[in-house]
C-alpha cells in the first residue's frame, strides 16, 4: 500500500522527464536558492516593498519536482538566508530573518504548501491535452490555477512572515526602535508585499509549465554528448552562482575591512588632534598668557577648525562633542545635537556603549528623521565611535557609501568567471567530442550499419584501451554472428532450393505436354514471388474425356503456401481423375481441403475439361480471376462463377459450364500476380493493360504469348519488386503443338561448341536437310557470336551474363525456329545497315557481313525487346 500510495504522489511536471534533466535542474535550483541571499539579487527593494527574490528557485523547485523537494530548496534558502542575515544584512529588516522560524521553517514550509497548491492546478490539462480529465481544456485555466496558487502561498508567506516578526520583536532582543518596528507590519505593506511576490512566482511558473509542455518529456535516450552538456551546464552555472556570491561576500568583506581602517585611522587621527589642542590650551591656561574669556574663544575656535572630513569619502558623517553634546562636524546641520540622536536614535546608551567597547565598526542607522515602511528598513549604515577625556569622536558611513565599488567589481569578477568558464566548457566539449563522442559516434555509425545488415562493417579501432577492448569485443561478435548467420543462410538456401526444385518437379515440365495430339497446344509457366510459391498450374489425360487442367492461387506466400499448394493440386487432380462430373470434382476437393485446415488457408482455381475432338469446353471457377477467350480475333472475359475459394467452406455446391470453342479459340487463365502486378511508381497493371496486350498480340503461338506476356511484366515492373506469384496457361485450339527445348549458358565465346551441338540435335531430330541446316548454324554462330562480343561491355571476365537458346520445330510446315536471348544493352540487329563489301575478309568486323549474311539466309527474322531481354527470332522452312 504504501509503495501504491508512493508510485500516484505528484512529483512536479518533470516526472516524466529522463532522470539526467531532472538532476541537473535540481542542482541549479538548490544552486541559486542557497546564492541568491549573498549576492545583489538576494533582495529587490520596490517602491515601499521589499521583495524576497529567493522564493523563486523555491516556487521553481515545487513546480518541477512536488511539495518534498520544494521542501528542501526552501530550507536550503532558509538557511542561506539564515546565515546572510547574520553575518551580512542588507538592512535593519532582515535582522527578523536570523531565527530559524522566520528563514529555515518559513521557506520550507512556503515550498511545501506551494508544491501540494501546484499539485492540485497542474490536474487541469495544458491546452488541447485531454489525458488528465478526459476533456480537452484551455491553457488559460491552468495558467489562472497556477496564477492562484502563487498568491495563496504568497499570502501563506506574508501571514506567517507578520507573525513570525511579532514574535521575534516581543520575545527576544532585536536592537530595533519599538517606534520603528511597529510600522514594519501594516495591512497596506501587506498586500503589497502579496502582489509582488505572487508576481515574482506566478511569471516564472507560468513560462515554466509552458516550456515543459512545449519542449519536455524527451522519448528518446540521450546521446553521450547531450547528456554530457546537460550536466556540464548544470554544474557550471551552479558553480556560477555560488562562485558569484562568494565574491560579492568576499568583496563585502573586503570593503568592510577597508572601511574599519579608514574609520580607525580618522577616529585615532582626531583623537591625536583634540589631545594636541587639548595641550595647547591647557598650557596657555598655566600660563596664564590670556584672560579667561579669550581662552574660551581661543580654544573654541581651535576645536572648530579641525577637519573631519574623512579622506576619500564623500557621505560619512564625522562628529566631535563634549560631554554627549556635538561641537564640530563636516555637517553643521548637526551641530549642537546629541551624539546619541545620531548614532543610535531612539535605542538610548546600549549601542553607544557597544560601538565604545567594539574596535571595529557597528551597525547603525544613518541618523535621525529617516522614515520606514513595511519591509523597507532604515538603510543600513556602519559608526565607529571613540573617547578621548571629555570627548566622543563619531564617524557614520552609509553603506552604499562603503559597498560604492562592488557594483563595478562584481561585473569584473562575472565577466572573468564567464569567460574562465566558458573557455573551460570549450575546451572540455573539444576533449570530449575527441575522446569520447568521436569513438562512440563512430561505434554507434557502424552498429546502426550492423544492425541494418551490413554485418561486412566494424567498428573502427580507438586510441584509448577501454574502446579499443569494445571495439574489438564487438568486432568478434558481430564476425561470430556473420559467420552464423551465413551458415543458416546456407542451410536455409539449400532448404529453399530443395523445396523449390520439388515444387518445380511437381509441375508438369513435359514440352509439348501432349505431343501425340494434333488438334491443339498448350503452355503454362509459374514465376514465384519468392524461393517457393503459392501459385500453381497443373495438366493430365483424363482420356476419353479429353485433357484436364487446373490453374491456382494459395492464399499468402513462401513456404506456408507452397505447402499447401502441394496440397491443393493433388486434392483437385485426383478428383478430377475419379470424377466425370467436374462440379462434383471440385466439390470433393474442396471438402478434402477443408479437413484439418486450422490455419484457414484458402485457395482460388480455374479448373477445365478440354475434349480436343469436339472442341467442348467445361471449366469451373472457384473466386479465381476470370479468364479470356479469344474467338474471331477479339478477346472476351468469361465471367461466369462457380462459387467461392476451396478450403474454407465444406458445404459449398460448386456449378460448372460449358462452351464450344472453335479452331483457332484460344483460352488464357493466369493468377493474380499478373494484373496486379505493381509498377516502381505503385500502379497496378490492370485488366484493360492485360486485354489490349493479348489483343495486339492475338496471332502468337501460346509459347510464346505467354513469354511475351511475362517480358512486358517485367517491363512494367522495373524497379520495383516482384510482389506476387505470376503463373499462366495458355490453350490454343486447332493448331499442332509446339516441339522444342532450351539452353541456358553464359555469354562466352568458350560456350560456342554447346549452342551448336544443342542446334545440331534439334535439327536431326527435326529432319533438316543439309543445306538449310548449314544456313541455320551460320546464323546462329553470327547471333551468339555477336552477343558474346558485345551484350555484355561493362560484365566482368568472371562474371558473364546469360546466353538464352530455344530450338522449336514444327512439321506443317516443315520449319525450325529459334530463339536466341541475353540480357544486355539493348541491341536491334534488324536496324543495323548493310556494310559495304571489304576489300578482303580480314577486313570484316564481327556483327556485320554476318548480320547480313543472317537476313539473307533466313526466311524470317525478327527482334524484340522483352523486359529487359534481347530477343532475336529466325525462321528456316524446307520441303
Amino acid at each position: 500500500m504504501a509503495e501504491e500510495a508512493r508510485s500516484k504522489r505528484w512529483r512536479g511536471i518533470l516526472a516524466g522527464e529522463q532522470a539526467v534533466v531532472r538532476h541537473a535542474v535540481a542542482i541549479v535550483l538548490f544552486a541559486l536558492a542557497a546564492s541568491m541571499p549573498f549576492g545583489s539579487l538576494g533582495f529587490w527593494p520596490v517602491a515601499d516593498a521589499h521583495v524576497l527574490v529567493s522564493l523563486v528557485p523555491v516556487a521553481l523547485a515545487a513546480l518541477l519536482f512536488g511539495k518534498w523537494r520544494g521542501c528542501a530548496v526552501g530550507a536550503v534558502a532558509g538557511l542561506a538566508e539564515m546565515a546572510h542575515s547574520i553575518f551580512q544584512p542588507y538592512d535593519y529588516y532582515e535582522k527578523y530573518f536570523a531565527m530559524p522560524l522566520n528563514s529555515v521553517v518559513l521557506l520550507a514550509l512556503f515550498g511545501f504548501v506551494l508544491g501540494a497548491l501546484f499539485a492540485c492546478a497542474c490536474r487541469i490539462p495544458r491546452n488541447g491535452d485531454s489525458t488528465a480529465t478526459g476533456n480537452p481544456s484551455s491553457g488559460a485555466a491552468r495558467i489562472i490555477a497556477i496564477a492562484a496558487s502563487a498568491v495563496a502561498g504568497s499570502i501563506f508567506f506574508t501571514v506567517l512572515l507578520q507573525g513570525g516578526m511579532v514574535f521575534a520583536n516581543t520575545a527576544f532582543a532585536q536592537y530595533i526602535p519599538a517606534d520603528i518596528a511597529v510600522r514594519a507590519y501594516n495591512a497596506e505593506g501587506a498586500i503589497g508585499q502579496i502582489c509582488l511576490h505572487a508576481a515574482l512566482c506566478a511569471l516564472p511558473c507560468a513560462i515554466t509549465d509552458w516550456a515543459v509542455g512545449r519542449f519536455g518529456q524527451t522519448v528518446h535516450k540521450l546521446r553521450v554528448r547531450s547528456a554530457f552538456q546537460i550536466w556540464l551546464g548544470a554544474l557550471t552555472v551552479g558553480f556560477f552562482f555560488v562562485a558569484s556570491a562568494a565574491a560579492y561576500t568576499s568583496l563585502t568583506y573586503l570593503s568592510i575591512a577597508n572601511m574599519n581602517v579608514a574609520l580607525s585611522d580618522q577616529i585615532d587621527s582626531l583623537a591625536a588632534d583634540l589631545r594636541q589642542r587639548d595641550g595647547i590650551v591647557n598650557t596657555l591656561n598655566e600660563r596664564g598668557v590670556l584672560q579667561r574669556d579669550e581662552l574660551e574663544a581661543f580654544a573654541s575656535q581651535q576645536y572648530r577648525r579641525i577637519d573631519c572630513d574623512l579622506a576619500g569619502w564623500l557621505q560619512d558623517t564625522t562628529v566631535l562633542a563634549e560631554n554627549g553634546r556635538v561641537f564640530a562636524s563636516n555637517n553643521e546641520a548637526v551641530v549642537g545635537s546629541s551624539v546619541a540622536d545620531l548614532v543610535a536614535p531612539g535605542t538610548g546608551d546600549a549601542v553607544i556603549s557597544k560601538a565604545l567597547e567594539s574596535d571595529r565598526a557597528v551597525e547603525c542607522y544613518q541618523g535621525s528623521g529617516y522614515e520606514i515602511s513595511y519591509l523597507r528598513a532604515i538603510e543600513m549604515s556602519y559608526e565607529r565611535l571613540g573617547e578621548t577625556g571629555v570627548y566622543q569622536i563619531a564617524t557614520i558611513v552609509p553603506a552604499k557609501e562603503t559597498f560604492l565599488n562592488r557594483p563595478l567589481y562584481m561585473y569584473i569578477v562575472a565577466a572573468v568567471f564567464a569567460a574562465l568558464l566558458g573557455t573551460i566548457i570549450f575546451v572540455l566539449m573539444g576533449l570530449l567530442r575527441r575522446v569520447v563522442t568521436r569513438p562512440v559516434d563512430a561505434a554507434n555509425e557502424a552498429l546502426g550499419r550492423i544492425t541494418a545488415g551490413e554485418l561486412d562493417q566494424r567498428v573502427p579501432d580507438a586510441a584509448s584501451a577501454e574502446f579499443s577492448s569494445l571495439a574489438e569485443g564487438i568486432n568478434t561478435t558481430v564476425g561470430a554472428l556473420e559467420d552464423s548467420i551465413a551458415e543458416a543462410n546456407a542451410r536455409i538456401d539449400r532448404e529453399l532450393a530443395a523445396a523449390r526444385a520439388i515444387q518445380e518437379g511437381a509441375l508438369p515440365t513435359a514440352r509439348p505436354p501432349f505431343p501425340d495430339i494434333n488438334a491443339f497446344d498448350l503452355y503454362a509457366t509459374m514465376d514465384p514471388a519468392r524461393e517457393v510459391g503459392g501459385d500453381f498450374y497443373d495438366y493430365f489425360d483424363l482420356g476419353a474425356r479429353g485433357i484436364g487442367f487446373v490453374v491456382a492461387d494459395v492464399s499468402g506466400k513462401g513456404m506456408p503456401a507452397a505447402l499447401f499448394m502441394m496440397a491443393a493440386k493433388t486434392a483437385i487432380r485426383g478428383a478430377m481423375e475419379a470424377k466425370a462430373n467436374l462440379a462434383e470434382a471440385i466439390r470433393i476437393a474442396n471438402r478434402s481441403l477443408c479437413e484439418g485446415n486450422d490455419s484457414e488457408m484458402f485457395v482460388t482455381a480455374f479448373a477445365g475439361i478440354f475434349d480436343w475432338r469436339s472442341g467442348k469446353l467445361t471449366f469451373v471457377n472457384a473466386g479465381h480471376n476470370k479468364p479470356l477467350m479469344l474467338h474471331d480475333g477479339t478477346w472476351t472475359w468469361l465471367k461466369e462463377r462457380s462459387g467461392p475459394y476451396l478450403g474454407l467452406f465444406d458445404w459449398i455446391e460448386y456449378k460448372q459450364f460449358e462452351m464450344q470453342m472453335e479452331p483457332g479459340d484460344e483460352l488464357f487463365a493466369y493468377t493474380d500476380g499478373v494484373n496486379e502486378a505493381f509498377s516502381a511508381a505503385g500502379k497496378q497493371y490492370g485488366n484493360d493493360r492485360l486485354e489490349a496486350f493479348l489483343s495486339s498480340h492475338a496471332e502468337l503461338h501460346p509459347r510464346r504469348l505467354l513469354r511475351a506476356m511475362r517480358a512486358d511484366l517485367i517491363g512494367w515492373a522495373i524497379g520495383a519488386e516482384q510482389s506476387d506469384d505470376i503463373t499462366m496457361l495458355a490453350l490454343k485450339y486447332g493448331i499442332p503443338p509446339e516441339h522444342g527445348e532450351s539452353l541456358i549458358t553464359t555469354a562466352t565465346l568458350d560456350n560456342f561448341e554447346q549452342v551448336t551441338d544443342f542446334v545440331m540435335q534439334h535439327l536431326e531430330e527435326a529432319g533438316c536437310p543439309p543445306k538449310p541446316s548449314n544456313h541455320v548454324l551460320i546464323a546462329v554462330e553470327e547471333l551468339v557470336v555477336n552477343v558474346c562480343s558485345y551484350a555484355y561491355p561493362d560484365a566482368p571476365p568472371d562474371k558473364p551474363g546469360p546466353l538464352r537458346v530455344h530450338v522449336t520445330w514444327l512439321n506443317d510446315p516443315n520449319a525450325i525456329v529459334i530463339e536466341i536471348g541475353d540480357d544486355g544493352v539493348p541491341f536491334n540487329p534488324l536496324e543495323k545497315d548493310d556494310p559495304a563489301r571489304p576489300a578482303s575478309i580480314e577486313e570484316a568486323k564481327i556483327g556485320g557481313l554476318g548480320l547480313m549474311m543472317t537476313r539473307k539466309l533466313m526466311d524470317e527474322i525478327e527482334y524484340v525487346r522483352e523486359g529487359i531481354a534481347n530477343v532475336t527470332v529466325i525462321t528456316k522452312r524446307w520441303e
